[in-house]
């Protein structure tokens, strides 16, 4: 298997070929699908390093199709596209196994960060020792501190790969976008990490401020000690 290869997976012609442009710089080979069933075949007679898949598809819905690809391919890496404002269904795929989503509409620069550092190789998704997690995010949390935002996020999405479901570093992508000015991209990934873990303070309290717009309340990284100021 090329370890460039992705499979786009939608029912809908123009977002595949949105897709498609948008990652043929960044990938191998970009193969497409108009839905589910048609994507699992796809796989089979040529499987795919990452695939991109919608989760409102006639035939066979996304969230049953990620199913299948975690059973039958469980090394492929897969991006789920939610519609906007979706974030439950997103964070129920994460649970299921995806390692990571979109939200329409998106930017063809959003998709490429997440394909190119899903496409950096390392361990398939569910497979990274809690260390190497702990240790990109880390990495990710000092970039942010240097203003290096690009590499803060490429570290960031490196560790949603290798633990999704794991709350702490869609967290960090959110202080990434909240850094960099993109409030609701922030606040996206902030209510998706509370969702996976209701108890993340740092989290309810960076989305508090910028929910209210408190720019005097410190932006939090997830690594400093917290008091009880949360009501």
């Amino acid at each position: 298997m090329s370890n460039r290869s992705v499979l786009v997976v939608d029912d809908e012609r123009n977002i595949r070929a949105t897709l498609r442009a948008a990652l043929e710089s960044v990938a191998s080979d970009v193969r497409e699908a108009p839905d589910g069933l048609r994507g699992l075949e796809e796989l089979r007679r040529a499987p795919a390093a990452v695939v991109l898949l919608d989760l409102r598809m006639p035939v066979l819905d996304g969230m049953e199709t990620l199913r299948r690809i975690r059973s039958e391919a469980p090394d492929t890496r897969v991006v789920v596209i939610t519609a906007h404002g979706t974030v439950d269904a997103a964070v129920e795929a994460m649970k299921l196994g995806a390692s990571d989503f979109l939200q329409k509409p998106f930017e063809p620069g959003e998709v490429r960060r997440v394909v190119t550092a899903l496409l950096g190789g390392g361990p398939a998704a569910g497979t990274g020792a809690a260390a190497d997690v702990a240790a990109l995010l880390a990495e990710a949390r000092e970039c942010v501190r240097r203003s290096e935002f690009t590499q803060a996020e490429h570290a960031a999405r490196r560790a949603v790969a290798l633990a999704p479901g794991d709350a702490d570093p869609l967290f960090v992508l959110g202080v990434v976008r909240d850094r960099r000015g993109e409030r609701l991209d922030a606040q996206k990934y902030y209510r998706a990490a509370i969702a996976l873990r209701a108890d993340l303070e740092h989290a309810h309290r960076n989305l508090s401020r910028s929910v209210d717009g408190a720019s005097s309340e410190p932006l939090l990284l997830g690594d400093e000690p917290l008091g009880r100021k949360r009501s």
